[in-house]
């Protein structure tokens, strides 16, 4: 399962992740910063049971939860993605 919008309202995910905490059959989750904010965060970390998880540009509220939730997914899971965005700016002057 993908949840990976542009843009959400932080807390538009809240019950499709409850939802999915409930599912039995849920093995791999992929999500971005719209799934892990303070709203979604809690309810994201007590999906059980996958065999993979990747978080994409995770908030601090999730990595904080992080510690907890893998210790709950220590029988499952076998992969593990974080992944980060780096934005790079530049100033150009034109003189």
């Amino acid at each position: 399962m993908t949840i990976n919008p542009m843009q959400a309202p932080q807390d538009l995910f809240v019950e499709p992740l409850r939802l999915l905490r409930d599912s039995q059959d849920l093995r791999t989750l992929e999500v971005n910063a719209a799934c892990t904010g303070s709203a979604s965060a809690p309810v994201l970390s007590e999906i059980v049971g996958l065999g993979s998880l990747t978080l994409i540009d995770p908030n601090r509220e999730i990595l904080n939860l992080l510690p907890d939730w893998l210790s709950k997914l220590s029988g499952t899971l076998r992969e593990l993605h974080l992944l980060v965005s780096l934005f790079v700016c530049r100033h150009i002057y034109l003189g």
